[in-house]
């Protein structure tokens, strides 16, 4: 299990019973998580995505025990550029075949189709 914390990253390998703070630079410090998601080809890919409050949208890792061994801000030129944080975000069920990802901001919603490379403002068709 993995959860995300006012005070950073945790996992569970035993059910819930024992937690180890994740101490990673990028998503295990003392930040604030605001959603975890595991990949939906996470049997595979072994990736998760983390929110982090101020920091951006992370992709990330993880080994056999569960521990963060890389991680990527798949957001970064959107926070730096743009100065866009995601409120939420939702990966693809299909992801491993479309690599897409939508992210919720204050005025739009942002769609990547490439895994977080880049990001557009997702168009929808008028009702």
């Amino acid at each position: 299990m993995i959860v995300g914390t006012n005070n950073g990253l945790y996992r569970s390998t035993d059910g819930g019973t024992n937690w180890t703070k994740e101490t990673h630079a990028s998503v295990g410090s003392n930040a604030v998580v605001q959603q975890v998601e595991f990949s939906p080809n996470f049997g595979t890919d072994r990736n998760i995505f983390v929110n982090v409050r101020g920091k951006g949208l992370f992709r990330a890792s993880l080994n056999g025990a569960g521990a963060v061994t890389a991680s990527q801000n798949i957001t970064l030129s959107l926070l730096q550029n743009e100065n866009i944080q995601f409120t939420e975000f939702q990966v693809s069920p299909t992801y491993a075949i479309d690599s897409t990802i939508v992210g919720a901001a204050r005025k739009n919603i942002y769609k990547s189709t490439n895994g977080g490379s880049t990001w557009a403002v997702a168009e929808f068709p008028d009702n």
